[in-house]
């Protein structure tokens, strides 16, 4: 768990910023951080998730299960937004 963790901090603090910078050089429309509503939604609500699982240390099949289902309805939110 604490790999996974931090991985996921080292690219949001890390990785992402890096390619912010390094797009103003390569593309025509250099990328930026900006989220909107259902980007944002969606960050927190995973968060919270991943947060809830983590908490006690442990986790067991029905869980990851859940974790699955809330990134599949999430996927689909964004594929028809």
């Amino acid at each position: 768990v604490q790999i996974a963790i931090g991985s996921a901090t080292q690219l949001a603090l890390v990785v992402m910023p890096t390619l912010v910078i390094v797009s103003f050089f390569l593309g025509p429309n250099p990328m930026a951080l900006v989220f909107n509503g259902y980007e944002m939604a969606s960050l927190v609500i995973a968060v919270m998730a991943a947060y809830y699982v983590v908490q006690e240390g442990e986790s067991n099949w029905f869980e990851g299960l859940q974790l699955l289902a809330l990134y599949a309805v999430l996927g689909v939110v964004f594929f028809f937004a």
